[in-house]
């Protein structure tokens, strides 16, 4: 009886707060005076800024009939003619709704791309894993040969990474790459990398007190503000590292509204308890991921507020009828659609007054295809939860639960307790007609559809600071760069302090390190690389000023810096390669100084983020291994510099493969275009 009334209460309380279904929230975002984290770990100082200039449309539930609406109020007042006029233009829309992406050029190349792949891989893409669950070892903290060979085997979608699984940064995005590199040998696709960052309890990666990455509160915290805005900066914050750290999908925002006072797994997860301020919210949130390139996923459809159980320990109910959710708990996932959300994460919860019987909304095809996927007009991924979950593994074997999830509508399945009876029974499934092969084509077509675009809201976002930087092209003529190709043919051995007024003194400057295999010198390959980038920068209208055009200089470390001083550069680049006794040794890097640097702590925030902004732009446009940035305060070449200064370490000559490789003029090219995407976007900022 207890939990009955308690139940009656949440629903009370939706409806007592949900007054008018037909309000549209008009949102306009504060100016955020903190900082929040940018791209490779940088901090982001916000001018006034509107999300997107989007409307959030909290207050449509696509309701098909029995709606409290001012406009149902309305159509019963109304004449028949207009009646049926109402109901004629609702038809329609929903008509719309369900058939309003018809297949463009775009689809027909994927679906000869699908037509391809052989039905074993097809399955396969179904899949997130985790990537002790592929490799059967564990913890993962690496992705070497047994990851490779695993993929091989099944070239599954997606790796979702736990704490477990991340150390730093570095070690981090070394096994994200590898990862990543081995599906694209095997299959051409790249991976999903997920994981569940909602920030507060339930944070991957903010969670293990790594260098540069905030604490975010719970949600409630943000919803208990009520500034919609605050949940775009949470959104945008957590997108800017997840983006450092290789993630392409966070599994968040949380929207269910917080319905039950019984409810302890989604009390400090959720916005709150008002259904069209959680609506708000939701929306804000996954327009600040996307800000960052970062796919949202809503969870846990259809609401996950009103039990009093936990799903990941047990069954898990909830007594609303349909009516009901639409009036309350579909809200927020209806103005996360609206945003744009890419994923909705499917829970496993009961909803037995709506489907007259226990099972989970993830297995049910009136809620997922009928409900999500129809009504609400919903065209993206639907992934469900976590089918090693109690909830499905009491009821279900991992062979039933796949198949049935694939039936309802889902279109990938999130990490079975038993991933290869799982695959090995949707291949049985769909070999024996019992699931059309159709079917896995449809979701095929999502999820290359989002693959295909993986980075292109990373893209769009890119593409709004590229516009913004054409709109300055006339004021970088005012832009001062100085370049320093490091090294020089002769070395200096006389000494000179590291830093202004420091006993601890180093070399003026060395002649550096030999290509292992192309046999080019450091110097060499340094102004190679260094003119190329001074004619790249003077075409764009940039004032470039070489600290050496020829290898016959004596030039030291401190001079190199006053020269840079001297220009009042605003930007400072210094390019190196690297050496090491691992011949294996690989990929790029950038150096800048500490927050606490003793000789030029003061440059810190904006040599900062101008390293975060090359490395990503050495990423993007030559797919080098990311090493990360290091800060140090051991680098003279830095501490003398009053401006911001990166040193770029290119890659590695005592690697065979990466010095062939940086000696050759195509790939010299790209590093280039990589600085000067990320010059443009440090100096557009």
């Amino acid at each position: 009886m207890m939990k009955r009334i308690t139940s009656l209460f949440g629903i009370l309380a939706c409806l007592t707060v949900v007054a008018v279904l037909g309000a549209v929230i008009m949102m306009q975002n504060k100016t955020a005076g903190a900082d929040s984290m940018d791209v490779m770990g940088s901090r982001k100082e916000h001018t006034s800024k509107e999300p997107s200039g989007q409307k959030t449309d909290t207050a449509n539930g696509n309701h098909t009939d029995g709606a409290d609406s001012a406009e149902s109020g309305q159509d019963q007042a109304a004449s028949p003619d207009q009646a049926k006029q109402a109901k004629d233009k609702q038809s329609a829309e929903t008509t719309k709704k369900k058939t309003k992406n018809k297949p463009g050029k775009e689809d027909k190349a994927i679906q000869k791309l699908i037509a391809k792949m052989t039905l074993e891989d097809k399955i396969a893409q179904l899949f997130m894993l985790t990537p002790e669950a592929l490799t059967g070892t564990g913890p993962v903290t690496k992705a070497g040969q047994a990851t490779k060979e695993a993929l091989d085997r099944y070239p599954i979608g997606g790796f979702a990474y736990f704490a477990q699984n991340i150390r730093s940064e570095e070690q981090f995005t070394t096994m994200v790459w590898n990862a990543r590199q081995y599906s694209m040998e095997r299959t051409g696709l790249p991976l999903f990398i997920a994981v569940d960052e909602e920030g507060g309890s339930v944070a991957r990666i903010s969670g293990q007190d790594l260098e540069n990455v905030p604490q975010i509160p719970d949600m409630a915290e943000i919803g208990a503000g009520g500034d919609p805005a605050a949940a775009y900066e949470v959104g945008e914050q957590i997108g800017g590292y997840l983006k450092r750290f290789l993630v392409n999908v966070d599994f968040a925002p949380v929207a269910d509204i917080y319905s039950n006072p019984e409810n302890k797994v989604i009390r400090k997860r959720s916005f709150g308890s008002d259904p069209k301020a959680v609506a708000a919210m939701v929306a804000q949130e996954v327009r600040g991921l996307h800000a960052q390139g970062i796919k949202a996923t809503l969870k846990h459809f259809p609401g996950h507020g009103n039990t009093s159980q936990d799903s990941h320990k047990q069954a898990a109910a909830a007594q609303q009828s349909l009516e009901e959710l639409r009036s309350c708990e579909l809200l927020p996932f209806q103005a996360g659609i609206d945003a744009g959300a890419d994923f909705v994460m499917a829970g496993h919860i009961s909803f037995p007054n709506i489907l007259d019987d226990d099972t989970p909304a993830s297995l049910s095809y009136k809620l997922l295809t009928e409900l999500l996927r129809e009504e609400m007009g919903f065209e993206g991924i639907i992934i469900t939860d976590a089918l090693d979950m109690e909830a499905v593994t009491s009821r279900y074997s991992s062979a039933q639960a796949a198949v049935q999830a694939v039936k309802a509508g889902a279109d990938m399945l999130l990490m079975p307790q038993d991933f290869a009876s799982a695959y090995d029974a949707l291949l049985t499934a769909v070999k024996q007609e019992e699931i059309k092969e159709s079917r896995i084509d449809e979701s095929l077509l999502r999820i290359l559809k989002a693959k295909k675009a993986s980075g292109t809201k990373q893209a769009d976002a890119q593409k709004a600071d590229e516009a913004d930087t054409q709109t300055k092209d006339a004021q970088q003529g005012s832009k001062v760069i100085v370049i320093d190709a490091g090294h020089q043919k002769q070395q200096d051995s006389s000494k000179e302090p590291i830093g202004p007024g420091a006993e601890e003194q180093k070399p003026k400057v060395a002649s550096g390190t030999e290509g292992a295999a192309s046999g080019l010198k450091e110097y060499e390959l340094t102004l190679q690389v260094a003119l190329k980038l001074q004619h790249a920068l003077e075409e764009k209208g940039y004032q470039v000023q070489m600290v050496r055009t020829t290898n016959d200089v004596n030039i030291s470390n401190s001079e190199r810096a006053e020269i840079a001083n001297q220009a009042n550069a605003d930007a400072f680049i210094r390019i190196h390669a690297d050496s090491s006794e691992d011949p294996d040794a690989s990929g790029a890097m950038t150096i800048c100084p500490t927050k606490n640097n003793p000789y030029c702590s003061e440059i810190y925030k904006k040599s900062r983020k101008l390293s975060d902004a090359v490395i990503q732009g050495i990423a993007e446009k030559t797919g080098a291994k990311i090493r990360g940035i290091w800060e140090t305060d051991t680098m003279s070449g830095i501490n003398w510099c009053k401006v911001p200064v990166t040193i770029l370490e290119m890659g590695f000559m005592s690697n065979r493969e990466e010095d062939l490789l940086m000696a050759q003029d195509s790939y010299q090219n790209q590093i280039v275009e990589g600085i000067v995407a990320g010059l443009d976007q440090f100096l557009s900022k």
